[in-house]
């Protein structure tokens, strides 16, 4: 079975260098590349994780090679960046919060049924006995 090979589009939330760590001892997946608006935070998570960091988000999104994209920029820009991940044809995770307003989490569920996307939100402590 072929890896599935992952792009991070940002990490700004702390919660994506937690997944790469977690997920770079997978067999069955490989971390690819990430880009970050903050040059020196993305560079540093490419290199704790050994993926390649690339300053345009379009040459994570748009790259052939990758098959996932985790979003984790800021919560506001989620919307935008789902949109373009989801266009581009890529399965996502993105972090939680889903967006900050309804219109912005409209446009992702939208974009998500319009490209027929497979998407999860990270909503990682949901079974943790304090938010049940």
């Amino acid at each position: 079975m072929l890896p599935t090979r992952i792009g991070v589009l940002s990490h700004a939330h702390g919660h994506s260098n937690n997944y790469c760590r977690v997920m770079q001892d997978f067999d069955d997946v490989e971390l690819v590349a990430t880009w970050d608006d903050n040059e020196a935070r993305g560079r540093q998570a490419a290199n704790a994780f050994g993926m390649e960091f690339r300053p345009d988000a379009d040459a994570v999104i748009n790259d052939p090679a990758i098959d996932a994209l985790i979003v984790a920029t800021e919560t506001n820009r989620h919307a935008e960046f789902v949109e373009r991940a989801a266009a581009a044809g890529k399965a996502v995770l993105c972090q939680k919060p889903l967006a900050t307003t309804l219109a912005d989490c409209d446009r992702i569920i939208e974009a998500v049924h319009r490209h027929g996307v497979k998407f999860s939100v990270a909503y990682q402590m949901r079974h943790d006995p304090v938010n049940r």
